[in-house]
């Protein structure tokens, strides 16, 4: 897998909480995809029933939203605007990073680390508290990430497990490994010159191998409905619309 998409698609499962939490959790959280409780407040909206025509695909049963994929396609555009061929590349590479993304949550779940419900809990309450600090509520958060209040305590706790597992799995014997049986990649003859890509590639390769025994046993169902709305151009939208 390209490192770049795998470090793309890494930072959706990473649930919005406070960089405080974050730290506790030991995760390093890339900067794409994760919606602060800031853009919440920007995106506020009325609560809404979801549903059918809300759904735009699901995986094993588990739905992804329409506000799911805008809000992944505002983080591609960046407020820039692009022509409705590019644009509609974009939407499919944003609904395959998030199918792909609900494929890696199913997997850790049912098969990574165990997360006891008070570990959940616990982030679920620091973000309501910190949510309320800002006058925001809970529903209104859920809202604007087009998530029910059940599938996003389940994306917390596929978060804490992939954190989990991603420490279990990257040992310095497995580095080591992975470095020695992909030596032509990093064009290096020792290691320690290396380590931070071969985390990297190690990373990717086993996101890579979740997926692919993902994608052979599951039922995913892409539903054809009208497209988002493309992001409207913001005064401080970046030029090139280049994904972070």
């Amino acid at each position: 897998m390209n490192l770049k998409i795998y470090g793309l698609f890494a930072g959706a499962l990473i649930v919005s909480v406070s960089n405080a939490e974050a730290q506790q959790a030991q995760f390093q959280k890339p900067q794409a995809f994760s919606r602060t409780t800031q853009q919440a407040q920007e995106t506020t909206q009325q609560p809404q029933k979801q549903t059918r025509q809300d759904v735009v695909a699901t995986v094993n049963g588990d739905a992804i939203t329409k506000t799911q994929l805008q809000a992944k396609l505002q983080t591609k555009l960046q407020g820039s605007q692009v022509n409705p061929q590019v644009a509609e590349q974009f939407k499919k590479q944003a609904l395959n990073e998030l199918i792909e993304i609900m494929l890696i949550e199913q997997h850790v779940i049912d098969h990574g680390p165990k997360v006891a419900s008070e570990e959940v809990d616990s982030v679920m309450e620091g973000l309501e508290q910190q949510l309320q600090d800002q006058g925001i509520s809970f529903s209104t958060y859920l809202d604007s990430r087009g998530q029910s209040k059940a599938n996003f305590k389940k994306s917390v706790k596929g978060s804490l497990a992939w954190q989990k597992y991603q420490r279990e799995k990257v040992t310095p014997t497995n580095l080591r490994a992975h470095f020695q049986n992909n030596r032509n990649e990093f064009q290096v003859e020792k290691f320690e010159d290396a380590q931070q890509e071969v985390i990297q590639s190690y990373m990717a390769s086993l996101w890579g191998d979740i997926i692919d025994k993902q994608k052979s046993k599951s039922e995913i169902k892409v539903i054809n409905h009208t497209s988002p709305a493309l992001p409207q151009k913001s005064q401080n939208a970046v030029p090139n619309g280049v994904p972070r």
